[in-house]
């Protein structure tokens, strides 16, 4: 997403694969939470689902839309979590409901009754596999703050295992009504949970902003619950290819609040993106190499006096990428191990091979078209 904002001009991208999956964000999220907070920075994004991809189908279709940015992107200050001020359910569906559609919203809302007052339910009908169904749950702040709560897509009755009136242990399956509202309280209980920790952003919005207010031409504040290692992983990768972005955390109780200090990085284009603070190192005209390069920041020039040896070890079918002192050196192992299945994965986009020398901070770079 970052580099389609800044990349001075409108951009569309067609996504094709999972929506509405276990282990990742749901669509509804990334439309309902994390676009609307990127729209208050200036990223003002459209995103349409042209078919809903669930397991283990997958199928789903998505287009996303950027105009592109004209200035740097603004600060965001969720600091306060407010009072619940507008609450969303959708039933989603891939198969018409008939006449359970009526006794299903209604049992929806007797449960959100409780869990929930005030909350608003629709039913939608998904272009998707047939015959699933799941609730999502959007709760919105006084202070603007966005939270989610969703199931996973579940077989409605005469589809999938529920076929023949079983479920996944061989139970009987509920009604229509009944398999509806259990799945609003769970969604429910969710949503209850992130509200209940005082915070003004979830796990996993949190992680999703930090390179976003990192960018930023100002300082963001997000005030936290736990911080998740998504999200320390977040900051730290920030502060390799951003070295003049500045953190800060500070315990509020249970809560944590995080201070971005962001760099104001310019688009394209604009009057002052030459200045950009994102600078990749030289690189040869191999696009394998450069592709390499883009991936990661630039380290501080050596000594004149170390160009000649340092030059000396680089075959004539090698480049060496020189990174920040400490950047791998200084780096967790179970970040040394993502880092590597991550170059692992672009050089083989690429048709070149990548050596991580963690010790020497440095990556070495052959072979690619």
């Amino acid at each position: 997403l970052p580099p389609l904002l800044f990349a001075g001009g409108a951009s569309e991208a067609n996504l094709k694969g999972g929506t509405d999956v276990s282990f990742s964000p749901p669509f509804d999220f990334c439309q309902r939470v994390l676009l609307p907070s990127l729209k208050r920075m200036g990223a003002d994004c459209s995103v349409d689902c042209l078919r809903r991809g669930v397991f283990p189908q997958g199928g789903g279709h998505v287009r996303f839309t950027t105009p592109g940015l004209r200035e740097p992107l603004r600060p965001i200050d969720l600091s306060v979590q407010g009072e619940p001020s507008r609450i969303e359910a959708v039933l989603h569906v891939t198969s018409p409901l008939g006449a359970d559609e009526q006794p299903a919203l209604d049992a929806v809302r007797a449960q959100l009754r409780a869990d929930l007052p005030g909350a608003q339910v629709r039913c939608v009908v998904e272009n998707g596999a047939s015959g699933k169904f799941w609730v999502d749950i959007v709760v919105e702040t006084t202070s603007g703050a966005l939270f989610h709560g969703g199931t996973e897509p579940k077989d409605l009755p005469g589809f999938g295992k529920s076929r023949g009136g079983k479920g996944k242990a061989g139970g009987k399956v509920g009604s229509v009504p009944d398999l509806c509202a259990a799945a609003a309280g769970e969604a429910a209980a969710a949503v209850q949970g992130h509200l209940d920790t005082g915070a003004a952003v979830d796990e996993h919005l949190a992680d999703q902003l930090i390179l976003p207010a990192s960018l930023a031409d100002g300082t963001s504040y997000l005030l936290c619950g736990e911080l998740s290692l998504h999200l320390r992983t977040a900051m730290y990768i920030a502060e390799q290819f951003l070295p003049g972005v500045k953190f800060k955390e500070e315990r509020r109780g249970k809560l944590s609040l995080i201070e971005v200090q962001g760099v104001g990085h310019q688009p394209s284009g604009s009057d002052r993106s030459a200045s950009a603070p994102v600078a990749v190192p030289k690189a040869r005209s191999a696009p394998a190499a450069a592709a390499l390069a883009a991936a990661t920041p630039k380290a501080p020039s050596a000594p004149a006096a170390a160009a000649p040896a340092a030059a000396a070890q680089a075959r004539a079918d090698e480049d060496i990428i020189n990174l920040v002192a400490g950047t791998l050196s200084k780096a967790t192992s179970e970040m040394l191990r993502d880092f590597r299945n991550d170059m692992s994965e672009l050089a083989g986009w690429v048709g070149a091979q990548v050596a991580v020398e963690a010790a020497t901070d440095r990556l070495v770079v052959s072979g690619g078209q």
